[in-house]
């Protein structure tokens, strides 16, 4: 069974940019590693609620999800790059969720 990751993003609009390419340097990593199967970077146009960015991430299982957040947090260190730090100084509130995935 996949495993996608969601994050839901309440992010400034005079901020939105800079949240949005933060967002764009961890991807390609992502992109290269072992049982990663999409992504996507949704961004509200219209309705009610009060989120505005929306990130999925799915992944062939669990393991390769856990190895995937292995991976990606040593490629943060090396690169100097803190998604905790970049939240907090664009003020930007965020939730996560861990779904499985199948089809129906």
């Amino acid at each position: 069974m996949e495993k996608v990751l969601v994050d839901l993003f309440i992010v400034p609009e005079e901020n939105l940019a800079e949240f949005m390419e933060a967002v764009r340097t961890t991807t390609p990593f992502l992109r290269s590693l072992p049982g990663y199967v999409e992504g996507w970077i949704y961004t509200k146009e219209s309705g009610p609620g009060h989120y505005n960015v929306v990130t999925t991430a799915v992944w062939t299982n669990e393991e390769a999800y856990q190895v995937a957040r292995q991976a990606a947090q040593e490629d943060y260190r090396r690169i100097n790059f803190s998604p905790q730090d970049v939240i907090k100084r664009l003020g930007v509130q965020m939730e996560r969720g861990e779904y499985s995935r199948q089809p129906y």
